[in-house]
């Protein structure tokens, strides 16, 4: 057991350990997650809220994916000022703290705000996602490893997908609980 948690993984620079490796790539689990938790509830949207109007509707699915957009861009240029690591604990918490609120929330409104949030987390590390594989890894170990993420984002996607349609089918304020994955 302990030879596996010391175990060295080769970079192309060195080595890192393979705890190490773990946390990079458990970061690319995250980045799939914003607005999952809505799509098993979309059709029951007018019986949780009789009184949506379109517009909410609309809001709480893309508002996310909308304040995602800058906020990638901007981590993108804060990671090469700040601490990467202090930027990551940022976006992870905000988005944690999001995922906390929708999982307690009551109203669409309290979802649409608290999905806004989530997008800013997102934004945040979506970047950094990549980001620290670029900085630990170059040439040919690079590539594997961006494949290795990729393939981490899209196993997580296909196995949270799973597990929030039947979150939903419980209770679906249970589907937001697929937000509380950064906690790892």
């Amino acid at each position: 057991k302990k030879k596996f948690i010391t175990m060295k993984i080769a970079t192309g620079k060195g080595s890192i350990s393979l705890v190490a490796l773990i946390a990079i790539l458990s970061i690319s689990a995250v980045v799939s997650l914003p607005g999952l938790a809505i799509s098993p509830i979309l059709n029951d949207l007018d019986k949780i809220f009789p009184s949506a109007s379109e517009l909410e509707v609309d809001m709480l699915e893309s508002l996310p994916s909308l304040l995602i957009i800058p906020f990638m861009l901007l981590a993108g240029r804060w990671s090469i000022r700040y601490n990467k690591i202090k930027l990551l604990i940022i976006g992870c918490t905000i988005f944690l703290i999001s995922g906390i609120g929708s999982l307690l929330a009551r109203g669409l409104v309290e979802l649409i705000i608290l999905g806004a949030i989530m997008g800013i987390g997102a934004g945040i590390i979506i970047p950094l996602s990549t980001g620290f594989i670029v900085d630990y890894f170059t040439g040919d170990y690079r590539v594997k490893q961006l494949g290795i993420s990729s393939a981490v984002n899209n196993l997580t996607l296909v196995v949270a997908t799973s597990v929030v349609g039947w979150l939903a089918e419980r209770e679906w304020h249970l589907s937001f609980a697929v937000y509380l994955l950064p906690a790892i």
